[in-house]
């Protein structure tokens, strides 16, 4: 069985008050990612794709260290 890995929710949210993304329209509208995806990752309904990833990523200026921590998170049982 391969490794899950989840996202770092409070994390990624600490990273969005910095940024001072304060509101999920905000975001969307920035970083071009449907509102209600953005809802679901955040509420941690789904993991994000790789796409999703990606633009989070370059809209929230990420480091490699940054988004492995936040997105790459392994799931624990």
């Amino acid at each position: 069985m391969g490794t899950e890995y989840r996202t770092d929710i409070k994390e990624l949210k600490k990273v969005l008050i910095e940024k001072d993304l304060l509101t999920l329209q905000k975001l969307a509208e920035i970083s071009k990612i449907h509102i209600s995806v953005l809802s679901d990752v955040l509420n941690g309904k789904r993991q994000p794709t790789s796409i999703v990833i990606d633009k989070l990523v370059l809209t929230l200026d990420l480091s490699p260290e940054q988004a492995g921590r936040i997105f790459f998170s392994i799931k624990l049982a």
